[in-house]
């Protein structure tokens, strides 16, 4: 025997027979367990039919959780704030986004990613318009949408944006603005600061849904643009 294996510490197989034996008598025991009382949900599964609501989802991200939402997307601006600060340094050079490929395969690619982009835009503008019944929402529509985009810059169909292009900025920031400004039109007219107001509206159109379905196209904006900028940012190297 070498003095590397002498060396080498060994696991006993009683230790490890052990320690299965506890996690079996632990999950036995989780087992016998009465189930555990969940007022939460219990509450929203009774009001949410008053919102006129499918997708539980969406009704507990823009109505009970909605606080967590908006800190969601003021930690995608404070990334965005980041790429920018460092796609404003001269000591760092952002690379270019692309896919080096022969000309024919451009192309080829640009082709494709034509006549895939229409169908790419129909999947986002989809998953939003169904978020309050179905799954679906802002962040998926948002994060599709961008990558719709990104494919756009890689094929050529596109030139490659600077991550603090006012068109980006005025999307990202200008949903979240709009976001807090519902929460404080909330706080006017239900007392409580991001509450989902109803809007008056003509044709029966207005309502909470309705204010809801308003705030995930503006966040859908706001999530392909941060997305989109990250991806034309990132990642970068430092330059000599």
């Amino acid at each position: 025997m070498s003095a590397i294996d002498q060396a080498e510490p060994r696991t006993s197989p009683w230790w490890l027979a052990g320690f299965g034996a506890l996690a079996l008598a632990l999950g036995l025991v989780l087992s016998t367990l009465p189930e555990a009382a969940h007022p939460a949900g219990d509450a929203v599964a009774q009001n949410l039919p008053a919102t006129d609501l499918g997708n539980p989802v969406t009704g507990v991200l823009l109505l009970y959780r909605v606080l967590d939402t908006l800190l969601e997307k003021a930690a995608l601006l404070g990334a965005l704030g980041g790429v920018v600060v460092l796609a404003g340094r001269q000591s760092f050079a952002r690379r270019a986004v692309s896919l080096p490929m022969p000309a024919h395969s451009q192309a080829t690619a640009s082709w494709l990613a034509a006549i895939l982009l229409p169908a790419v835009l129909v999947i986002a503008v989809y998953l939003v318009a169904i978020g309050a019944d179905r799954p679906g929402g802002a962040f998926q529509a948002g994060t599709v949408a961008a990558a719709g985009l990104i494919v756009a810059v890689l094929v050529g169909l596109r030139p490659q944006p600077q991550p603090a292009a006012p068109s980006l900025r005025v999307a990202a920031y200008g949903s979240f603005l709009g976001f807090v400004a519902v929460g404080l039109v909330g706080a006017v007219t239900d007392g409580a600061f991001m509450a989902m107001p109803s809007l008056w509206l003509p044709f029966d159109l207005g309502g909470v849904k309705t204010t809801i379905i308003l705030v995930e196209i503006a966040l859908t904006l706001g999530v392909a643009a941060i997305l989109f900028a990250l991806a034309m940012g990132a990642p970068p190297r430092l330059g000599r």
